[in-house]
């Protein structure tokens, strides 16, 4: 495993570099992302997408959540896109909204979990818009802590947890004060209802 230290705002190309080639060749990363570190992928390797679960320690398939680089980027991987998330993909990406939308075919099955969606979002900030041009393709982004337990602060705390089972961890410094996670909606039926509350307060009703 190498820890390379970046800055997050403008990260060095040599370890974007380097983090993506892991990921291209099947491995697992850890970076900070726009609200805390997380482990990441290829969202369309099953094999590292399993692994992923596995480091977590979790007991049942779960949707996926996806990094992609914009909203264009979202129609070869989901089946529909309902008319009510249209305008919240142009009010709240790139930004800390996470959708989840019915997975298309070409998502593997174990990334689309027992309901077949997967949730996909579009990074803010300047590290994972990186990986994400560097990499040409979604990558799956899970909070880098086991199941049930606190959200890792720090790169060290990341590697106390993960150790060698990661190929490369991005080190950008603590986490900032006060960030919170990613809001999760689901849009599936035609509205809008929160899953998870966090960065972005859409209302009781789930309003765009």
């Amino acid at each position: 495993m190498d820890v390379l230290t970046v800055d997050p705002l403008a990260p060095a190309p040599g370890a974007v570099r380097e983090a993506a080639e892991a990921v291209l060749r099947g491995g697992v990363i850890a970076f900070l992302g726009d609200a805390g570190y997380v482990l990441s992928c290829s969202i369309m390797d099953p094999a590292a997408v399993e692994f992923v679960h596995r480091l977590k320690r979790r007991t049942r398939p779960m949707s996926a959540v996806a990094l992609v680089s914009d909203a264009e980027a979202i129609h070869t991987l989901v089946d529909s896109v309902p008319a009510v998330a249209e305008p919240l993909m142009r009010r709240h990406w790139p930004g800390l909204l996470s959708i989840l939308f019915p997975a298309s075919s070409l998502v593997p099955p174990r990334v689309r979990g027992e309901a077949g969606m997967i949730a996909l979002r579009v990074p803010s900030s300047p590290l994972p818009r990186a990986l994400l041009d560097a990499v040409g393709g979604p990558l799956m982004a899970s909070s880098a802590n086991l199941t049930g337990e606190a959200a890792a602060r720090d790169a060290a705390a990341v590697v106390a947890t993960f150790g060698n089972q990661l190929d490369v961890v991005l080190d950008a410094g603590p986490v900032p004060v006060g960030a919170k996670p990613a809001t999760l909606v689901d849009v599936r039926d035609g509205r809008v209802r929160v899953l998870r509350a966090g960065a972005v307060d859409l209302g009781p009703a789930g309003a765009p």
